[in-house]
């Protein structure tokens, strides 16, 4: 649970560096599983976007937050070769 709160946490201050923490709190929701607050065509205006712009929005949020779980999960294995495995083994234990 911790690398996946520094994963978020990484992003959160990754969006508030290029000035999107509002972007962040709205999408949020994919990243930590909670329920959506809103529909993407319904949030899409409120940040001057598409839905399909908010779409790839949280999609590049996603990358972020993945990129930044792998470099975390690399730092804790010592054979690099085994972060997938790790990921893989960290998300199954959600799935239990």
């Amino acid at each position: 649970m911790v690398l996946l709160q520094e994963a978020l946490d990484r992003v959160r201050d990754d969006m508030d560096q290029m000035g999107k923490l509002p972007l962040f709190e709205a999408l949020k929701h994919n990243l930590t599983g909670d329920s959506a607050p809103a529909t993407y065509a319904e949030l899409a205006p409120a940040f001057g976007l598409t839905e399909n712009g908010l779409t790839s929005a949280a999609h590049r949020m996603r990358e972020r937050f993945c990129h930044h779980l792998r470099v975390l999960v690399a730092d804790t294995v010592q054979d690099h070769n085994a972060v997938d495995d790790e990921i893989r083994h960290i998300f199954s234990c959600f799935s239990r």
